[in-house]
């Protein structure tokens, strides 16, 4: 199967220049996916909602109506903004548990100046999530982001060592050095592949980590489904049959808990 675990779905104006809907809604995914063969996908609100006050209602809105519409095939994140005490952690509960929500995802873009290795800052909503028991994905990489990075990520996984995190992007650009190492010593940290094009880097974490600690993820739709998926498949020679499975879509299964015969396949029409 192949599951996508980095998507967005909701408004972000730079679609249309692609010739994409906007807003993107859940049965446009169905139809991107159609034509990509993927099975199922994890959708967050894109960043273009990150200055809203709003904290991205609009954009959950539309992914809880998708993952109702379209279960098995759609599942959803809350896109979290820390510091925000209990008004922040009730809507996180509420998203997850009355709207079925199956993961948090945070950028340190959507709050400008905050790192997670702010433990304090992040405990509360850290804590929820741990009573929710859904994985949090935080995107690392890109130099000028130094409020994220892997080995902040895997910090804060040891402190809260139940909850399971997904190291966004692998580090990539400006981190990729530190995603081995410190993974390595943090078990409850998988990383995903969204924007990670260089065959030698999914291999060489692949080799040191093992199979079962790699995702798949695109990015989309503002890069192909696709894309993520052919360089696994096709470039990383060096994975087994096995190794490959896992990470295309297995792994995905794993992680959100989902049980074996609710992810529905995505056939053309």
């Amino acid at each position: 199967m192949l599951f996508d675990i980095h998507t967005y779905i909701g408004k972000q104006p730079g679609w249309g220049i692609q010739g994409l809907p906007v807003p993107f809604a859940g049965n446009d995914m169905i139809k991107y996916m159609q034509d990509a063969g993927f099975d199922a996908v994890l959708a967050a609100p894109p960043g273009s909602d990150a200055s809203a006050t709003d904290h991205f209602y609009g954009g959950h809105e539309i992914i809880a109506r998708a993952v109702k519409q379209y279960p098995g095939k759609i599942y959803g994140y809350y896109r979290a903004k820390p510091g925000r005490g209990k008004e922040g952690v009730d809507d996180l509960i509420y998203w997850i548990k009355k709207r079925g929500l199956r993961a948090i995802k945070f950028n340190s873009s959507d709050a400008p100046g905050y790192s997670v290795g702010d433990h304090k800052l992040m405990g509360p909503m850290l804590e929820a999530i741990e009573e929710c028991g859904v994985p949090v994905l935080i995107h690392t990489g890109e130099v000028y982001s130094t409020g994220a990075t892997p080995a902040l990520v895997c910090d804060l996984a040891r402190a809260f060592p139940r909850v399971q995190f997904i190291v966004g992007h692998m580090g990539i650009p400006g981190f990729f050095e530190e995603l081995i190492p410190f993974m390595k010593n943090t078990k409850n940290t998988v990383t995903e592949t969204a924007g990670v094009y260089r065959p030698l880097q999914i291999t060489q974490t692949v080799n040191a980590l093992g199979a079962e600690r790699v995702v798949l993820g695109s990015n989309g739709p503002y890069i192909p489904l696709q894309l993520g998926a052919i360089v696994i498949e096709k470039y990383c020679g060096n994975l087994s049959r096995r190794d490959k499975d896992l990470i295309l879509g297995e792994n995905a299964v794993r992680i959100l808990k989902i049980k074996s015969g609710t992810s529905s396949k995505v056939t053309k029409e």
